[in-house]
C-alpha cells in the first residue's frame, strides 16, 4: 500500500503506481510497454469523456451517476492527505463537501496498459474550493481508470496540492 505521505507528488506515484498497477508481476509486460496516448486516439478520448463525466458528476453533486463511474473498490486521496473508501466518496459529494467553482484541468496525460484495459490518468487542475474558507486551490492528480463490463470506472483517485515553496527562518531548514 502507499501511503500518501510517501508518494509526495506526481513523479512518485508515476513511479510507484504505473509499474505496479500496469504491469503487475507475471503479466509479461514491462514499464517499456506502457505507452502515453495522444488526444486525438480513440481510447485517449474515450477516457477524457469519461473524466468529464466524472468532473461534472462530482461538481454537480450527482451521486447517482458517480455510483456507475467509480468502482465498488475505489480509493479517494484528497490532497490533504485524506484517504476515503467509495461509500465515505459519495456521501461527501452529497454532502457538498467536494463544492468549488472554475475547475480548470490542464497538462492531462492518459496512458494506456498493454490490452486496453487500464488506464492511468495524470494531470493538474486549479479550483477554487467553497468548502468551509473559499480558497483557490492548485494540485496535481492521478487517476486509475478500469474497463469494466463494456464501460471505464475510476478505481483510485489522488491529489497533491502545488504549495508555494516555503522560506526557512535563519536557513535553518530543521526549524519548523
Amino acid at each position: 500500500m502507499v501511503r500518501p505521505s510517501i508518494a509526495s507528488g506526481l513523479l512518485a506515484l508515476r513511479v510507484l503506481l504505473v509499474p505496479a498497477l500496469l504491469c503487475p508481476p507475471g503479466a509479461g509486460a514491462s514499464r517499456a510497454d506502457v505507452f502515453a496516448l495522444d488526444a486525438s486516439d480513440v481510447q485517449a478520448q474515450s477516457i477524457l469523456a469519461a473524466e468529464k463525466q466524472r468532473r461534472e458528476a462530482v461538481a454537480g453533486g450527482n451521486v447517482e451517476a458517480l455510483k456507475r463511474i467509480v468502482s465498488r473498490e475505489y480509493y479517494h486521496v484528497e490532497s490533504n492527505g485524506r484517504m476515503r473508501t467509495r461509500t465515505a466518496f459519495l456521501q461527501a459529494v452529497s454532502n457538498k463537501a467536494f463544492a468549488s467553482v472554475d475547475y480548470q484541468p490542464s497538462d492531462t496525460e492518459v496512458q494506456m496498459a498493454p490490452g486496453g484495459a487500464t488506464a492511468v490518468v495524470v494531470g493538474t487542475f486549479s479550483a477554487v474550493q467553497q468548502a468551509g474558507v473559499p480558497r483557490r486551490i492548485r494540485a496535481r492528480f492521478v487517476r486509475v481508470w478500469v474497463r469494466q463490463g463494456g464501460a471505464w470506472v475510476n478505481t483510485i483517485h489522488q491529489s497533491t496540492e502545488i504549495a508555494p515553496a516555503q522560506v526557512v527562518a535563519g536557513g535553518d531548514w530543521r526549524a519548523r
